[in-house]
């Protein structure tokens, strides 16, 4: 092991000149000088030759004392260090602190004060074990300050007095890449419960920094919290009647009962209670009544006895914009599909007949229905086809004369056996069914239709007869095209009467739009999406509450408003989505579910990282060890107090000789 000694104060080195004054005393004692004889005093001058004898060493001593005493002074003031080569810091890297500042800090830690406390006292430390002339950079996770700014001492701690809480959470992945691509290596400080921090390869790979691993553990990790929440029926709103499934979570097994309550606005609609016994996920459900109002801010709070920041979960259901239904119908086809449209608050139904399109309304329309149509004018094909192209859905229900023109559409259609049979029972896993059946009945009646027509490009079949051909069926083609293998004619098929029929028109319909908003996003999600409504124009759109306003990034894809934001700015919450004065609608944020879940990593997680050269785990008990091995692998040990002692020593001694010998 090497080790050397350096000098703070060098030119305190000059003081050694001072030595020059008690030898040139001494010298001056020792000098000659001239002899005079008297009578009589023989026994004097024995006396005076015997303490001369005995003196000369004594001044010697005292000299001695005088010029360790003034060295070792001298030596004081020039500060000396002993420096161990092998384990002492490269001056020229950086030194990186990153503090998790994220909502589960919040928690309770082994101190009694919360972890996020424990982690400013942990960089505090840190800190404090530099020299004061020490270059800091600070990364936390609201990235509030860019990592390439130099912090003083006081400036890093000026920071940490200010710093709080937010419910951004980073992985190690983006917290590294922020470091490296500030162009900044070297001694990387992490201060972290590692929650979601399970990217641990960022760091065992990254050989070029020094990593210093510093865990916060929390009291207790208990916590029950809502997982997600979804509406029996996705496609219904505005007046009709739902149902609000919640699904709690927890992370621990035990006897608990928890309270719900569901608010709209501020106003108290509906409680509930739900109790755990070993289970670890519940579901509660809410009835929503038809005549309820402020469903676009809704909020369900839990009565959770162990953590509280994310005990209020937010949704909005905003009514839907109409879904715009266009029926292009030949004068014999059938009234079926009206009479399920045109009087539904959720649709805006308008039908014209096959001779006389109107180009513009139809490529406004959501979903198109082409009713027993027999003659296909070559603008009518052409509307079609650009239709379909740019998102819209069509549904295809033949006539019985000039089908060969659907190929135009993509469509492979050929004339069938003609059979009349009943369908099939229907495919429970497919989509469409979803929220169509209250339970999977086997044996439910099916309708009976005729074979008359054959599509051969299928995608996904969702009704069908026995021999295995389609009834209702999906086109594979560009696009969304369904096909039906007979009119609705009553000779044909009892289709339209029957009690599936609105269901599947429904499903079919609403699915044809993308006009159904999230009831809810995640804070750190960064992209949001919000059906943009046929009144908006294309004006720019603001966000704002929580007594905030921003105008994020926004872009127009498919009728459908875009938004980016940044982490850290949206906060749990109600915003609406506003274009001037206009008010568009409501969206909910909540805390992302990854800050819910308290546990950390295991301890043999760190251990193995430990392994390698470049990582070191700090553990709570060694922090202060630490500190002071830090301190002196950056510094080194100072000296000067041994050698201020060992001067005050010699100085001692030089007044003990001179008084009692």
């Amino acid at each position: 092991m090497l080790t050397n000694i350096i000098f703070l104060t060098p030119i305190a080195f000059w003081g050694l000149l001072t030595i020059a004054v008690p030898i040139i005393i001494h010298l001056f004692n020792l000098r000659s000088v001239k002899r005079v004889d008297f009578s009589h005093i023989a026994f004097l001058r024995k006396v005076k030759e015997e303490s001369s004898a005995k003196r000369k060493p004594v001044e010697l001593l005292i000299l001695c004392s005088r010029v360790l005493g003034l060295t070792l002074l001298v030596l004081a003031f020039a500060q000396p260090f002993l420096i161990n080569s092998d384990s002492a810091r490269d001056e020229d890297k950086k030194v990186v602190i990153y503090l998790d500042n994220s909502l589960s800090g919040q928690v309770e830690g082994e101190n009694g004060s919360s972890i996020f406390n424990d982690a400013i006292n942990k960089a505090v430390a840190i800190v404090e074990a530099y020299p004061e002339n020490t270059t800091f950079h600070f990364v936390e996770n609201a990235f509030n300050n860019s990592p390439v700014i130099n912090y003083t001492q006081e400036g890093v701690k000026d920071i940490l007095t200010e710093l709080d809480v937010v419910s951004v959470d980073r992985g190690l992945s983006e917290i590294v890449h922020r470091i490296k691509g500030a162009g900044i290596f070297g001694e990387i400080y992490l201060i972290s419960d590692f929650q979601n921090k399970g990217d641990l390869n960022v760091i065992s790979l990254d050989t070029l920094n020094s990593y210093q691993i510093m865990p916060l553990k929390s009291v207790n990790v208990n916590n029950v919290f809502v997982d997600s929440v979804y509406l029996e029926n996705s496609y219904f709103s505005g007046n009709l009647s739902n149902v609000l499934h919640v699904r709690l979570k927890r992370n621990f097994k035990d006897e608990l009962n928890i309270n719900l309550k569901l608010y709209s606005g501020e106003s108290l609609v509906s409680t509930g209670a739900l109790s755990f016994t070993d289970e670890l996920l519940k579901n509660y459900a809410f009835e929503l009544s038809s005549d309820m109002m402020g469903l676009d801010q809704l909020r369900i709070d839990l009565d959770d006895p162990f953590v509280g920041y994310d005990n209020s979960f937010y949704i909005s259901l905003n009514e839907l914009d109409k879904i715009r239904i266009v029926e292009i119908a030949s004068a014999s086809a059938t009234s079926y599909i009206s009479a399920i449209y045109e009087k539904n608050d959720l649709f805006s139904f308008q039908k014209m007949p096959s001779q006389f399109i109107d180009n513009q309304l139809l490529l406004e329309a959501d979903f198109v229905v082409l009713n027993e149509v027999e003659v296909f004018s070559n603008q009518l094909v052409n509307a079609l086809k650009s239709f379909v192209s740019n998102g819209g859905s069509l549904l295809v229900i033949p006539g019985v004369r000039n089908i060969s023109r659907l190929s135009e559409l993509g469509l492979l259609v050929a004339q069938d056996t003609h059979e009349e049979m009943e369908l099939k029972q229907p495919n429970y896993a497919n989509p469409l069914f979803d929220d169509v059946f209250e339970t999977n009945q086997e044996n439910i009646q099916m309708p009976r239709a005729t074979t008359s027509f054959r599509l051969s490009n299928i995608e996904n079949s969702i009704l069908s007869f026995p021999n295995g051909r389609d009834f209702l069926s999906k086109a594979s083609v560009e696009g969304k095209v369904y096909f039906l293998a007979s009119s609705l004619q009553k000779n044909v098929t009892n289709f339209g009467v029957h009690a599936l029929f609105v269901p599947i028109m429904y499903k079919i319909a609403l699915g044809s739009s993308a006009k159904l908003s999230n009831i809810y996003h995640y804070t750190d999600d960064g992209q949001f999406s919000f059906p943009r409504s046929s009144d908006a124009s294309n004006g720019v759109f603001e966000l704002s509450g929580n007594d905030s306003q921003l105008t994020p990034e926004q872009r127009i894809v498919n009728d459908e408003l875009i938004m980016e934001v940044p982490k850290g700015i949206i906060n749990a919450g109600h915003y609406t989505l506003s274009q001037g004065e206009i008010a568009l609608g409501n969206l909910a944020f909540n805390v992302s579910k990854k800050e819910s879940d308290l546990k950390g990593l295991s301890e043999d997680v760190f251990t193995e990282l430990a392994k390698q050269d470049h990582i070191e785990w700090i553990k709570e008990q060694q922090l202060r060890s630490f500190q002071n091995a830090l301190a002196s692998s950056i510094t080194g040990k100072p000296l000067w107090t041994y050698a201020l002692l060992l001067a005050l020593f010699f100085l001692f001694v030089e007044v003990i000789l001179i008084r009692y010998l």
